[in-house]
């Protein structure tokens, strides 16, 4: 860790919590100390260093887990989509705030947060959060699972969820849809959302995801995944409305 000190790559540039900063600091000379030719180390120095940069690497997940996922956000933005943000300052820089958005394509949570830089908590059917391969991806991302089948109770329970959430300071985002376009038209709005910011009242932000009806990730032509894409890298939008007060209806936001 002393190493990593010495050589820390300079003062914060982020908004990030202090303790953040430090990690994040310090990973970068940590790499550099690791690098073959450019420092000579002892076995167990290198062991000790390896471990060290590890435990950073697993502080820093915990505490900032989007930092983490930013790679994995850069890939998709910059390899299969191309990515134009609109009115990205309608979304409030702290606070709670309640996203609601068009439902498109199996990605569109990615395609939302890779245009935000604050982290934000999606409301996802409860199934997919089970799903192998992508469940812990969405255990670290926060989202809050919600599942129409179990119940009234359950419905009720994520929705207070939800609501804690913005009480707590989140961005949350919900497709009102409650499930993705088979057609590429917009679906009805579901309500649930009102009732998200009747327990805590908390600006409402429309999110449109335009021109993702097409992509592979869609089921245009009746098909999710097999099917050429039409261009690489794909053009699509997120385009963030102005926010509207929390008594807002579905009717209204849509």
């Amino acid at each position: 860790m002393l190493v990593c000190a010495i050589f820390r790559s300079g003062p914060c540039r982020t908004p990030d919590p202090p303790r953040t900063c430090v990690v994040k600091e310090s990973l970068p000379a940590c790499w550099f100390a690791l690098v073959p030719g450019q420092v000579s180390l002892s076995p167990a120095l290198g062991l000790a260093l390896v471990g060290a940069a590890l435990v950073g690497l697993v502080v820093l997940f915990v505490w900032r887990p989007l930092t983490l996922l930013r790679p994995l956000l850069w890939l998709i933005t910059h390899t299969i989509y191309r990515v134009s943000v609109f009115g990205r300052e309608n979304v409030p820089a702290q606070g709670g705030a309640l996203l609601v958005c068009n439902h498109v394509s199996y990605i569109d949570w990615l395609l939302i947060q890779s245009a935000l830089r604050r982290p934000v908590r999606f409301v996802i059917w409860a199934p997919y959060a089970r799903m192998w391969g992508v469940r812990h991806l969405l255990r670290w991302a926060r989202v809050i699972p919600i599942d129409g089948s179990a119940g009234p109770k359950a419905i009720v329970r994520a929705l207070h969820d939800a609501a804690d959430a913005l009480a707590a300071g989140d961005l949350v985002c919900i497709f009102a849809e409650g499930g993705l376009t088979r057609t590429g038209f917009m679906l009805p709005f579901h309500r649930g959302f009102e009732q998200i910011v009747k327990r805590t009242p908390a600006p409402i932000v429309p999110v449109c995801l335009d021109h993702v009806w097409g992509s592979i990730f869609s089921y245009q032509g009746g098909k999710l995944l097999w099917k050429w894409p039409q261009e690489l890298p794909y053009p699509v939008s997120v385009a963030f409305g102005l926010p509207l007060p929390s008594t807002a209806t579905a009717a209204e936001v849509r």
